[in-house]
């Protein structure tokens, strides 16, 4: 028998004062394929970033894998193992496909034929080491951030991570 992976209770929210979602309730069972449909302005893109906590909810309740969610940080969904698919880009950049947890990459090099995988290292990308230099004009880490919270891109995810990881082949 399958068991929802995934459940939104009268989900409601949006931005700031504009609700865009009202009473929103769905379930995802475990190993199933499921697609979020509607029309432009419907609301798909408002219910992936509430469920990837980059939005708050307002009221309702969201389950992953039968533990409440509503309350968590972006990263601390991530670190439950749920993976956020960004629309168009991320930071600016069109090849970035998802966002990994920890767990998640240390699970793939499991996956993989691994031996004793391990994080060694994590840590947030300052926009002191990432920044133009004399000799590297482009665009850097503070143009692809949002400017009153470093902790997200331009497009309102998490902010990039650097993790470092061994393992034994």
């Amino acid at each position: 028998m399958s068991t929802d992976i995934l459940s939104l209770k009268d989900v409601v929210g949006g931005y700031g004062e504009v609700q865009i979602i009202h009473g929103v309730s769905l379930n995802v069972r475990e190993g199933s394929v499921t697609a979020l449909l509607g029309a432009n302005g419907a609301g798909k893109t408002t219910i992936m970033l509430m469920l990837a906590g980059v939005l708050p909810l307002t009221q309702g309740e969201v389950l992953f894998d039968g533990k409440s969610i509503g309350a968590q940080r972006g990263h601390q969904r991530v670190n439950a193992g749920m993976v956020l698919v960004p629309e168009g880009r991320y930071a600016k950049m069109r090849n970035v496909w998802f966002l990994p947890s920890a767990d998640t990459l240390l699970s793939w090099l499991r996956k993989c034929g691994y031996r004793n995988p391990r994080l060694v290292d994590s840590t947030r990308t300052s926009i002191e080491e990432q920044r133009s230099t004399a000799w590297m004009t482009y665009e850097s880490l503070p143009d692809f951030l949002d400017t009153t919270d470093h902790d997200r891109t331009v497009e309102g995810h998490p902010g990039p991570i650097r993790a470092v990881f061994v393992a034994e082949s």
